[in-house]
């Protein structure tokens, strides 16, 4: 119930850039009118477009996660 009615738009503007929310056309809790509505709620989130299944394919999300470490500059040795 609180995930559901809960409103994280404060938190989530508050990220920035550092939000990033990966997005495939065929996620049923995240259909594209509501990724369009968070585009507009937290316009300085990072919107990645992936393949299907970043649940049943973890090398999607590895790869997400590689390419926001790149784009913050962080180091192995920064981790």
């Amino acid at each position: 119930d609180a995930w559901i009615h809960g409103d994280t738009r404060e938190q989530a503007r508050a990220l920035g850039d550092r939000l990033w929310i990966l997005n495939h056309g065929t996620n049923a809790w995240f259909p594209d009118d509501l990724v369009e509505l968070i585009r507009q709620e937290v316009p300085e989130a990072v919107f990645v477009d992936i393949e299907d299944g970043p649940i049943t394919r973890p090398d999607i999300t590895a790869d997400a996660i590689r390419r926001a470490v790149a784009a913050a500059g962080v180091t192995a040795r920064g981790c």
